[in-house]
């Protein structure tokens, strides 16, 4: 799903007689577009871009947006199933992200970082996997999670949805944490309906 504005170029050719499919390609150019890529996937913001198509797939290299908040390059491309696969990497600060959703947690963090996420939607279906190694981010939690900015402390973060209203979230921040989260969709919001945290 998206909004906003763009340019559509577009070529079809239908043939008249026999069994030959219908061709189609063009370009769409994306001028500060808003794209919705699936259901729990954060929203890619003032899209800017050319999309390729053909009758059988899609493809994007070189697209900009803001995402969580920072500057992003995305690479599109999808597959004759209807697959879609979608690599970004991005940056992105804590003010930002603070202005977003205020979680609390966000209070003890500062600084920016880098990351980059692989996404793939089937049948609206999204699965989303975002690594970073948070250099540049620093942190006042409590020990062990206390952090300077230069200092690597690897994070990977994953949601797969498991079935319709369903969905799996796992996290791994170094050797320090180690979650797996089931939510369920409870009148328009998804909950947690059991869990593991392990520590160490």
């Amino acid at each position: 799903r998206a909004s906003g504005n763009g340019h559509l170029s577009l070529f079809v050719r239908v043939p008249l007689k026999g069994d030959k499919p219908v061709q189609v390609a063009g370009n769409f150019q994306l001028q500060d577009s808003d794209i919705e890529l699936g259901e729990g996937v954060p929203w890619l913001r003032k899209t800017r871009g050319v999309l390729s198509f053909t009758e059988s797939g899609m493809q994007a290299s070189g697209v900009s947006a803001e995402i969580m908040g920072g500057a992003a390059s995305i690479s599109v491309q999808t597959a004759k199933n209807g697959v879609v696969h979608a690599t970004v990497q991005g940056r992105s600060s804590v003010d930002a992200l603070r202005k977003i959703s205020p979680h609390p947690v966000l209070n003890y963090l500062h600084g920016a970082t880098a990351w980059d996420a692989d996404i793939v939607v089937e049948n609206k279906s999204a699965q989303l996997v975002i690594n970073s190694n948070l250099q540049g981010l620093s942190s006042s939690l409590p020990q062990p999670f206390t952090k300077l900015a230069n200092e690597l402390m690897p994070l990977r973060v994953g949601k797969r949805d498991t079935a319709k209203g369903q969905d799996l979230i796992t996290a791994r921040l170094g050797g320090l944490l180690d979650a797996r989260l089931e939510r369920r969709d409870k009148n328009g919001a998804m909950i947690i309906r059991r869990g593991t945290v392990n520590f160490g």
